[in-house]
């Protein structure tokens, strides 16, 4: 017998669109904020540093010409846009043991909605975490990492990013982000950092006073990218690593998304492109639930962003 014909489950395609994780956990659309598009094709302004440039002359007199000033954009193209889907297959019996169908069918569209974000979340990190591509860009070793509280100075690190951002970028940094790793083991309780909160009495140095010590740097958002991956081989003893490294990153993100828009990358997203589409199967039998999306994640600028490289140990 034939297996059945694929169709679109508009109920679990509702359920795969509200599907949320913790928000704190995943960062990777606070990075590269979501941007839907009509098509899976298109085009973008790129923009140089013209603007920047001192014009020779901006005097006119009598019937002389006005001087004429360039602003420097061109369209690029992107896409098409990559398909991304992950499927999964509920069997006869588990929906025999399951007193209400749709919950095992809502399950399953979680655990897939799971492993796309945590994927997606781990491709970003890998691009932003790439030296070749962040160049603005240092790396730590021994003493100078921050885990070796006595020797590291993790704020003039900070400050040194932001001062060199500043330098190459049309925008200076307005945010950082890090793994919760290295916040924990590098940030929270660094005496360098402490010293300087000593009025708050707390201790330790909690995102807000993190915010509050960098502010006057032109830092408004810092986000800690909490999210963790199984490197095991499956089937293996489980061994959890962060998705984010042990990395650091300042970097400038628009209060604005748009294609107009400087920033340094957009998660481009295909208008109702994410959806799921089921098939019933006969043998085996049971249901083949498949979660499906149009996106990729974009960088538009990499002179948006600066790393420091294994921050910690």
């Amino acid at each position: 017998m034939a297996n059945g014909a694929f169709y679109v489950d508009r109920a679990l395609t509702n359920l795969s669109q509200a599907w949320t994780n913790n928000s704190t956990d995943f960062i990777a659309e606070k990075i590269f904020p979501v941007i839907q598009v009509e098509k899976k094709t298109g085009k973008y302004w790129a923009y140089n540093k013209d603007n920047l440039r001192i014009p020779s002359s901006t005097l006119r007199t009598g019937r002389s010409k006005t001087a004429e000033a360039t602003y420097g954009k061109s369209l690029s193209d992107f896409g098409p846009l990559a398909e991304h889907a992950l499927k999964d297959f509920i069997t006869k019996d588990e929906y025999d043991m399951t007193d209400a169908p749709l919950a095992v069918e809502a399950d399953t569209v979680a655990f897939l909605n799971e492993q796309m974000d945590i994927s997606n979340e781990a491709d970003l990190a890998t691009i932003l975490s790439d030296t070749a591509i962040i160049t603005n860009s240092t790396t730590l070793s021994g003493t100078s990492q921050w885990t070796d509280r006595a020797n590291s100075t993790p704020f003039e690190d900070i400050k040194t990013r932001i001062v060199t951002q500043r330098a190459n970028s049309i925008k200076g940094p307005n945010a950082m982000f890090m793994s919760w790793e290295t916040y924990f083991t590098g940030l929270m309780d660094h005496p360098d950092l402490l010293d300087r909160v000593k009025w708050s009495n707390l201790g330790i140095v909690n995102e807000e006073l993190l915010l509050r010590l960098f502010a006057p740097y032109g830092i408004t958002k810092v986000f800690i990218g909490k999210v963790m991956k199984n490197t095991a081989v499956e089937g293996q003893t489980d061994a959890l690593a962060s998705v984010w490294g042990k990395h650091f990153w300042t970097a400038y993100i628009t209060d604005t998304p748009g294609l107009r828009q400087v920033n340094g990358g957009y998660t481009l997203r295909l208008r109702g492109g994410k959806y799921v589409d089921r098939q019933d199967l006969f043998d085996p039998k049971g249901t083949e639930i498949r979660n499906n999306d149009y996106f990729d994640q974009m960088l538009f600028s990499a002179d948006c962003f600066s790393l420091i490289k294994s921050a910690v140990a």
